[in-house]
């Protein structure tokens, strides 16, 4: 059996990220969405939903909706890098498991 890729493995990796679900807060009314193998439910305004990372992105950015994942604060940031500085070397500290998606949604976020 041939071993994947890198390529092909990061394409699964990258895919899976993009359709992590994330909890949106609805600004105004947002009608159903359908898209092959995704239907969001029609939400009213204020309302709290769940939806795949790249369509919030959609819906952040058309004003739409804004995340509720929480923002990783400089409290936060501080104590991950001490962590890290004292840490032995060769050794990786262990991250919280949303990490990844709260840094992404952090770091955009300042754009």
């Amino acid at each position: 059996m041939e071993m994947p890729s890198i390529a092909s493995t990061m394409r699964d990796i990258i895919f899976e990220y993009e359709n992590t679900p994330v909890r949106l807060q609805a600004l105004r009314k947002i009608g159903r969405i359908e898209t092959v193998g995704i239907i969001i439910e029609e939400v009213e305004a204020e309302e709290e939903f769940t939806a795949p990372l790249w369509v919030a992105w959609e819906l952040v950015e058309a004003g739409l909706a804004r995340f509720l994942e929480e923002e990783i604060t400089g409290g936060e940031w501080t104590q991950i890098h001490y962590r890290e500085r004292v840490h032995p070397p060769g050794r990786l500290t262990e991250l919280p498991e949303d990490f990844y998606r709260r840094a992404y949604l952090t770091l955009e976020g300042m754009r």
